[in-house]
């Protein structure tokens, strides 16, 4: 092994050392510019040719996993994962029976969407059941994540490493094409020669054609035989053994449940708004985890406590208290936007910006004793207030009216 080979084998060690070491202490470092970057260094050094660097690029797997990724963010900005989420868990009351519904719903969709993308979805409303009914998270969590491993290995499309394994078959059956092609010929190219040695032929025509039979790229289905029976096992010993396995961290549960501070949000029904002629049972704002609708003001008057068959118009405005887990679930409705700032709602493109942020007022904030419409948060700071929390009091005027205080925590 020559001087050029050493130094070739320990800079790509460096390298890589080196990604895994800025990964590790800097946790915002982007991971896909880290490994880009570390692509071209292996370029500049020869350590791989360009188009060989290309090559991942191009290949079949990888668009086929972007366009995965597409049609995942496309169903759940839709609403259409969201919709089914919810309806998924709404009145099972045992957790045997939470896992079973999990199973039948997230094994059949992790099938043919990446199972990144079911359990990022599912989530939230896992977490929003177990705590209406005082269940441990990790008692549905895990189970959900072992269901979507297990509906990911059913078809070909249903995680990312069936793509790259039958990209790596791809190119193994393309090569060894080309070398039946020099064998019928009698005239092997000297650059498929070491390709040769490495799959380890011997330039027989019968051992090349059985190779290629059995390297061929597999279809959408061809694992399915043996996933579909492994996932059906692993989903009957989740559902009737896993709760005998799973840990029950109970007491995490509770003093969460203790420190989660409740919010005062008040909520404008626009045109357009999908809850518009719907009672507050049909609209599901009866059952949100953590948040409860106190009262309607409709053009001034009040309704409360409000009923299950009340109805919801346009211009109502919706008075609720909660925590910021549901308050989330409440700007994914579309049309329904904070009343202390109607412009709020944004564009779908930029949706994906946005995050939710707290911040608490000091007394020397010049925003106290001015009232949130007077603060005019969206001109002077580009956000908009969602909620308002101060020390767990009841605030009896409209979110836009209320006066701020030093101490106020605010949800921008």
């Amino acid at each position: 092994m020559n001087l050029i080979e050493n130094f070739q084998i320990f800079f790509a060690v460096a390298v890589i050392a080196v990604v895994f070491a800025t990964m590790q202490l800097r946790r915002n470092a982007p991971t896909e510019v880290l490994f880009c970057l570390a692509l071209v260094a292996f370029v500049l050094f020869g350590l791989i040719q360009p188009d060989q660097a290309w090559d991942g690029f191009a290949d079949e797997g990888v668009i086929a996993i972007a366009g995965l990724l597409v049609i995942s963010a496309a169903l759940r900005s839709s609403g259409v994962l969201d919709a089914l989420g919810r309806s998924l868990l709404g009145k099972v009351t045992s957790e045997r029976g939470a896992v079973g519904r999990l199973a039948m719903v997230v094994v059949a969709s992790s099938a043919f969407l990446l199972n990144t993308a079911i359990v990022a979805m599912l989530m939230p409303m896992v977490i929003g059941w177990c705590r209406q009914r005082n269940v441990a998270p990790s008692r549905l969590l895990l189970p959900l994540s072992y269901l979507a491993i297990l509906g990911g290995v059913c078809t070909l499309v249903g995680t990312s490493t069936n793509f790259v394994v039958n990209g790596m078959l791809h190119k193994v059956s393309h090569d060894v094409g080309q070398l039946i092609e020099a064998e019928r010929v009698n005239l092997p190219p000297e650059d498929m020669q070491d390709r040769a040695q490495e799959l380890g032929t011997r330039y027989r025509l019968p051992w090349l054609k059985a190779q290629q039979r059995q390297l061929q790229p597999m279809g959408l289905t061809d694992i399915s035989w043996v996933g579909v029976p492994c996932a059906i096992v692993g989903a009957l010993l989740l559902v009737f053994l896993g709760s005998r396995l799973l840990p029950n961290r109970t007491e995490l549960l509770d003093s969460l449940e203790d420190k989660r501070r409740e919010y005062l949000v008040e909520m404008l029904v626009t045109q357009g708004c999908g809850l518009i002629g719907k009672t507050v049972e049909e609209g599901g704002l009866r059952h949100l985890p953590g948040l409860f609708l106190i009262e309607i003001d409709r053009n001034g008057d009040v309704i409360g406590p409000v009923a299950p068959s009340d109805r919801i118009f346009e211009n109502d405005r919706l008075v609720f208290t909660g925590v910021v887990a549901t308050i989330i679930d409440l700007e994914k409705i579309p049309g329904l936007v904070p009343a202390a700032d109607i412009n709020y709602e944004i564009a779908p493109a930029k949706a994906a910006t946005r995050s939710l942020v707290e911040v608490v007022l000091s007394p020397s904030s010049p925003l106290v004793g001015s009232t949130i419409r007077q603060a005019n948060f969206r001109q002077h700071y580009g956000a908009a207030v969602v909620a308002v929390h101060r020390n767990g009091e009841r605030l009896p005027t409209k979110i836009g009216d209320i006066e701020l205080s030093a101490g106020d925590t605010l949800l921008l």
